[in-house]
C-alpha cells in the first residue's frame, strides 16, 4: 500500500500497520531502521514506550510513508488513534500498556488522570488528556520552584498587567472547590466587572493554556464531542464553583499550574451575536447526538449557523456517549460555548481578569536549595 503525496491521515497509517501486523514479518531493530523512522521510534522511546513493542508495531512503516509528520505530533496522533480502538470498559492502565507504554509510565498516567474519571470527559477524552500530558504538549510554564508565574511577590491583590491588558491576581492556595467562598470574596474586588449589567463566566485551564488563550481565543482547538456539538468549542461555566471543581480535577494533568480566566458578559447578548439556547427535549436530543458523536468532522444541523450555545451541562457523559439519554446535574449546572470566530472574539473582548492559583512545590532538598539560591541572588 502506498500513500498519496504529502502526509497520510493517521487513521490510514493505523489501519495499514494493523493489516500488515496480522501478516507477520521480520522485525528490524530501531538502530537499523531508516533515518526518519529511527528518529520517530527514538522519540517514542523517550516517552517511555517499550522497545520490543515498537519494533513489532512499526516494522512495516517506511520513511516515505511518514511524509511531513513532525515526530512528537505523530506520537500523539498515533497513540490517540490506537486508544480509540480499545473498549471503554478496559482498565485505564491496561489500555496504555496494550499500546506499548511501559507499565510504570501507565501507572503514573493513571494517577495523574484519576481526578478526571468523574468529570464531564468520557474515558476516551481522558485518555487523550493523558497522552497530551505524557508528551508535554501543555508542559509547565513556570520553573519547578515557582509558586506563581507573574509578579509572584504580590499575592491576593488584583494587579493590572499592561502586556496582557487585563487584571490578574495570584491566589495563595491551590485550586479547589472548597475555597469557593474565599475566591468569591476576591472576585467582588474585581473593578473591571459591573454586577448590575454583567454576569461572570469562567474558564479553567493551565498556565500554558491561559497564555495561549490570552493571545486569542479559538473554539477550533477545543475538544470534539462534548455537550454542545460534535465539532469543537470553547466552554465557560457560569459559576465559580463549577470552574474551581474542574480546575482541581485538572491540576495533576496541568502540572499543578492552574488558572481561571474570568469573563464579564452582558446580561443581554448583542443582536449581532447568534446565540442558541438549548432547553428540555431539544437539549436532550442535541446533547445526546453530541455525546454519541457519529461524525466529529460535521457539526450537528441544529447548531449550524450559531455563534454560541447556552444550556445545561450533561451529568452522565460516559453513559450518554454509549447511547443513554443525557441527564442534567441536580441542581442543573449551566455553561456557554463559543462555536465560531464571532463568539470567540466576543469572549476575548470581555475578559475581565485571570486567577492564578498557587502551584504546589514539593519541598525536596533540591527545591529548598534552589529557593535559597534565588533569595540569595535577589
Amino acid at each position: 500500500m502506498s500513500f498519496p503525496f504529502g502526509s497520510p491521515e493517521m487513521e490510514d497509517i493505523v489501519v495499514f500497520l494493523e493489516k500488515k501486523q496480522r501478516g507477520g514479518g521480520r522485525t528490524v531493530g530501531i538502530h537499523q531502521a531508516q533515518p526518519l523512522k529511527r528518529n520517530l521510534l527514538q522519540k517514542f522511546e523517550s516517552f517511555q514506550w517499550d522497545t520490543a513493542f515498537l519494533e513489532r508495531a512499526f516494522r512495516h512503516l517506511r520513511d516515505d510513508q511518514l511524509g511531513e509528520w513532525v515526530t512528537w505530533m505523530f506520537v500523539e496522533q498515533w497513540a490517540k488513534h490506537a486508544l480509540l480502538r480499545i473498549r471503554d470498559t478496559s482498565g485505564f492502565r491496561e489500555a496504555f500498556v496494550s499500546i506499548g507504554l511501559l507499565p510504570a509510565t501507565a501507572r503514573r498516567l493513571e494517577r495523574v488522570c484519576a481526578p478526571l474519571l468523574d468529570s464531564s470527559y468520557t474515558i476516551h477524552q481522558i485518555r487523550d488528556v493523558a497522552i497530551e500530558h505524557l508528551i508535554g504538549k501543555y508542559g509547565p510554564l513556570g520553573p519547578p520552584t515557582a509558586t506563581h508565574i507573574l509578579r509572584p511577590d504580590v499575592v491576593n491583590e488584583w494587579l493590572y498587567d499592561a502586556e496582557m491588558r487585563t487584571h490578574l491576581i495570584n491566589i495563595s492556595f491551590k485550586c479547589s472547590v472548597e475555597k469557593s467562598r474565599e475566591v468569591e470574596a476576591l472576585l467582588r474586588r474585581l473593578t473591571s466587572h459591573d454586577p448590575v449589567t454583567f454576569d461572570l463566566h469562567f474558564h479553567a485551564t493551565s498556565w500554558t493554556g491561559c497564555a495561549s488563550i490570552m493571545e486569542g481565543i479559538s473554539s477550533g482547538v477545543g475538544r470534539t464531542c462534548l455537550d454542545f456539538g460534535t465539532r469543537r468549542g470553547f466552554y465557560c461555566s457560569q459559576t465559580i464553583e463549577d470552574s474551581l471543581q474542574w480546575g482541581g480535577k485538572l491540576s495533576h494533568a496541568a502540572y499543578e499550574e492552574v488558572a481561571i480566566i474570568v469573563f464579564s458578559l452582558p446580561k443581554e447578548f448583542p443582536p449581532t451575536l447568534s446565540v442558541k439556547r438549548l432547553l428540555d427535549d431539544e437539549w436532550r436530543i442535541v446533547t445526546g447526538k453530541s455525546r454519541q458523536c457519529a461524525n466529529s468532522t460535521i457539526e450537528l444541523p441544529e447548531l449550524r449557523g450559531y455563534d454560541m450555545v447556552f444550556g445545561n451541562m450533561v451529568a452522565n457523559a460516559n453513559s450518554a456517549h454509549n447511547g443513554e439519554t443525557p441527564v442534567t446535574h441536580r441542581p442543573p449546572k449551566t455553561q456557554l460555548c463559543s462555536k465560531k470566530a464571532r463568539g470567540d472574539l466576543f469572549l476575548q473582548e470581555h475578559i475581565a481578569g485571570i486567577l492564578y492559583f498557587q502551584k504546589h512545590v514539593p519541598r525536596t532538598r533540591a527545591t529548598r536549595r534552589a529557593t535559597r539560591d534565588q533569595r540569595t541572588r535577589g
